[in-house]
């Protein structure tokens, strides 16, 4: 890793927490794994430290954030906690360079193993990743945080199309996305322009954060091609995703409108005997009825309801009081942690009410500083300094 200066800091950070944390192993992720950082990129750390040793203060000169995942659990729980939400599981799955090299860290790369072999797993998660690809891209409009990273056709749409690719080949490949997308095209999984579009794409996010505007057309032509690239995936991995996660005709007819390519037919799913969490999850993204969004969400249980409830928030027509109940929710059972990515996704979602930007605000000292800014953006709080005034 020595290209980007943030990349080259992640090994020095890595370095120190191994040195002042005896037992601990730690692993880069995300973009900073996959060495395609920006200016803007956040520092993506794993650190799994079961003896639960206290962490080095650590600060960040190369990256606008660090999201460092800490998992205190012991070995025999690792996958337990990779499974409580969808950012620790990406951790654990597309970790590299984890060290130092010894038994604790071939313990981390075999838990991160037993959750590759689980298909059903992998299947969902390939659901989760388009669905939310699509949705967070044109749910929030013109408020969308980060559109240069998070629009429909902008950079994370092609890193989540290269996990999907490596979610159906049943392990993380080498090199980084445009390496992926390439392998992809060659197999019929992916639109022949798939890598230049994610070259683009990395072009403009560097132009946007770098203070230039970046055309409004280029953007267009790019979800236009993700969803060809999407559309030539479902194609190809139907009948694995058809085994594995199953879908209702009626989901699946929503689903495909969804993820639809003008000019691109997607095949159907056939019949389901036996809808399981994938079903269900798509139906709460996708439905038009608040209602049959809130009944499923209060009836998930938190433990193993995480892929529900963030369906939700991917549905502009969910209630009011369907978010307050999942934000009260990981209050209420001290998940502030594992679902820490709901409380952001329900502080942006355009259905936040008063009362709970007001719960949250009460709640802010526990949260994230990026869940904070959001809630201060929300609130129309303009600094950290007039917090107190409020």
């Amino acid at each position: 890793m020595t290209g980007h200066p943030a990349a080259r800091e992640a090994m020095e950070l890595r370095r120190r927490i191994i040195t002042c944390v005896p037992g601990a192993v730690v692993a880069t992720w995300g973009s900073t794994g996959r060495e395609e950082m920006t200016r803007l990129s956040d520092l993506d750390l794993l650190c799994w430290n079961p003896d639960g040793g206290p962490l080095p203060q650590l600060r960040v000169r190369h990256a606008a954030y660090l999201d460092l995942v800490e998992c205190r659990s012991g070995a025999a729980d690792l996958q337990a906690w990779a499974t409580a939400n969808a950012t620790d599981l990406h951790a654990l799955l597309f970790a590299r360079h984890a060290g130092p090299p010894e038994e604790r860290a071939e313990q981390l790369r075999a838990a991160s193993r037993r959750l590759w072999s689980d298909e059903h797993l992998r299947a969902r998660e390939v659901y989760h990743l388009l669905i939310t690809s699509i949705r967070v891209g044109t749910i929030f409009g013109s408020s969308l945080a980060r559109p240069e990273k998070f629009t429909l056709g902008a950079t994370r749409c092609w890193t989540v199309l290269a996990e999907c690719g490596q979610l159906l080949a049943g392990h993380a490949l080498e090199g980084g996305t445009q390496d992926v997308l390439r392998c992809m095209a060659q197999a019929d999984l992916a639109d022949e322009d798939a890598g230049r579009a994610f070259a683009l794409a990395m072009r403009l996010r560097s132009r946007y954060e770098n203070g230039h505007a970046c055309s409004a057309d280029l953007f267009g032509h790019l979800a236009r091609q993700y969803r060809k690239s999407v559309a030539a995936y479902l194609a190809g991995a139907s009948g694995w995703l058809n085994e594995h996660a199953p879908l209702r005709p009626e989901t699946a007819r929503l689903f495909h409108e969804a993820v639809h390519a003008d000019g691109v037919a997607v095949p159907p799913s056939g019949d389901c005997q036996q809808p399981g969490e994938a079903d269900a999850m798509l139906t709460i993204a996708l439905t038009p009825d608040a209602a049959v969004i809130h009944e499923k969400v209060v009836h998930s249980r938190s433990e193993t309801g995480w892929w529900l409830r963030h369906a939700a928030l991917l549905n502009p027509n969910t209630y009011p009081a369907t978010l307050e109940f999942i934000v009260k929710a990981a209050a209420r059972d001290e998940r502030l942690w594992p679902d820490r990515n709901l409380i952001l996704y329900a502080i942006r979602h355009p259905g936040a009410g008063p009362g709970l930007l007001s719960d949250l605000w009460a709640l802010r000292r526990r949260l994230r500083p990026m869940d904070r800014n959001a809630l201060r953006r929300r609130l129309g709080i303009e600094s950290a300094e007039q917090e107190e005034y409020r």
